[in-house]
């Protein structure tokens, strides 16, 4: 069943009179699990508690509400901000700003993505045409760093189209805010892939900077650039690259390690204690994984060994210390889904990594790496975050005994301090749902506040569906009570 809830609230100065109103975002969530939002509407209340609603035509995931001076410096505008969802999904977006009784529609991106429609084609010797109709621009980008496996599909050996389909420039995917530092507005940074063979593809991006002074959409800005995602083979000018390259399979391509506090798409870290640094290195072949080290001697790049990874993308690597008497090991997750990693901890020593996690995968979606207090030598713990509904986890904390990664409850009352406050923040944000509120109780419980626990699963078993079920909040609230 339906129900309008109340999504989000600012306070803004919307009617330009120097005091601030109330602005509140409302929507009907279609499901409890989800946060796909219809209906929605728009809210204004004066000091006075005078209200004005207006109809939104906005559907869509992750709604928010923000406000801000986009038009003029007068007052603030209205910017409602989402996502359609999917693999394939785009960014939702609206600035609205208050006229006289109306809430007029100032920018939306679906309709910007129509009116300043980008086409694009495959040109010979690598290269793609982008042609912005509106803007009566056109831009060459040079495409010959995409993975070789999407290069074969579209030219031969020598460089001349084989396909007959074109590259597709996507609708607005993401959208970043920037102020104006001459006249204090808020412009729009929009982003939009370029799409070969499939959306896996990604060509390169078309980034416009838009104005919406004066209630009029002007794109100040428009350039093309590659993504640098992934570093490929025809690029290679920095001759550490080009030595380490000439070592791995001929068919392989570089997973760029910036994003993991490397430089130049690799990190150079002393992993084994030995006082100088290992560079690891990431990289793609024939659709699998691999983490690889090298050392540097003498001018020279040595290749010391390799692990095979899993999935399609690496989601986390880290190094830190997590067993007594050992030096550095790495953390890294394994990309299988959008919101799953497979974990792998290695430890790397004479010149051999070894992997530390024998048994069963341990399946995970975010991970966390803490150095608790009473901990010494610097020895940290892992936290690991497992998706469990809507935005609701299970967590656990994993420490090293012996040999062995094994699930620890020592730390819990100082860590689900935090995993409290997540999930406060959650439902201030969203709405108290049966299934948030379990897991706000579970943490409460965990972090020592039982009291607040016992509060918050009477409060539940009075819900009309209460979650898990009724015997289960019975059986916690009986182990929480003892």
């Amino acid at each position: 069943m339906k129900k309008e809830v109340i999504i989000d609230i600012k306070s803004a100065n919307i009617y330009g009179r120097d005091k601030e109103e109330t602005v509140i975002l409302k929507g009907d969530y279609i499901h409890e699990d989800s946060n796909y939002i219809e209906n929605t509407s728009i809210t204004i209340k004066d000091e006075e508690n005078n209200l004005e609603e207006y109809p939104l035509n906005i559907n869509g995931y992750n709604l928010k509400l923000f406000t801000g001076k986009f038009s003029n410096d007068k007052k603030d505008d209205i910017y409602i901000y989402g996502e359609t969802g999917g693999s394939s999904g785009y960014a939702i977006a609206s600035v609205y700003r208050y006229d006289n009784g109306e809430l007029l529609e100032g920018f939306n991106s679906e309709v910007f993505s129509e009116k300043y429609k980008c086409i694009s084609k495959y040109l010979d010797k690598y290269t793609i045409e982008v042609n912005c109709l509106a803007a009566e621009k056109r831009y060459i980008l040079n495409i010959e760093n995409i993975e070789k496996k999407y290069l074969n599909e579209i030219y031969n050996m020598d460089g001349k189209i084989i396909t007959n389909d074109d590259p597709i420039v996507s609708y607005i995917n993401k959208i970043d805010l920037i102020v104006n530092l001459e006249d204090k507005l808020i412009n729009l940074l929009v982003y939009q892939t370029i799409k070969g063979i499939n959306d896996n593809n990604i060509l390169g991006e078309v980034d416009s900077v838009i104005s919406l002074k004066d209630n009029e959409i002007k794109v100040l800005n428009k350039y093309i650039t590659n993504k640098g995602e992934n570093i490929s083979i025809s690029t290679r000018t920095n001759n550490l690259k080009e030595n380490i390259l000439s070592q791995l399979p001929k068919d392989s391509t570089f997973i760029n390690l910036n994003k993991f506090g490397g430089s130049n798409g690799l990190i150079n870290r002393d992993i084994d204690g030995d006082g100088n640094d290992e560079i690891l290195c990431g990289y793609k072949s024939n659709g699998t994984q691999y983490l690889s080290i090298f050392r540097e001697s003498q001018d020279k790049i040595i290749y010391l060994d390799t692990i095979i990874g899993e999935g399609y993308d690496i989601s986390d690597l880290i190094i830190a210390k997590l067993k007594p008497k050992s030096n550095n090991n790495i953390i890294i997750g394994w990309r299988i889904g959008s919101i799953w990693s497979v974990l792998d901890i290695l430890e790397f020593k004479e010149n051999k990594f070894n992997k530390l996690l024998k048994g069963d995968k341990i399946n995970y979606s975010k991970v966390e790496i803490i150095e608790f207090e009473d901990r010494r030598s610097g020895i940290s713990d892992i936290a690991l975050w497992s998706h469990e509904t809507g935005e609701a986890y299970k967590v656990q904390i994993y420490s090293f005994r012996g040999e062995n990664l094994e699930k620890t409850f020592k730390y819990d009352r100082q860590y689900f301090e935090k995993v409290e406050e997540y999930y406060r923040n959650l439902i201030d944000r969203t709405r108290e749902t049966p299934q948030y509120l379990y897991y706000l109780i579970d943490a409460e419980y965990r972090s020592g506040k039982k009291k607040e626990a016992l509060e918050n699963i009477n409060k539940a078993l009075k819900h009309p569906r209460p979650y898990p079920s009724i015997e289960e909040l019975k059986r916690l609230r009986k182990r929480i009570g003892n």
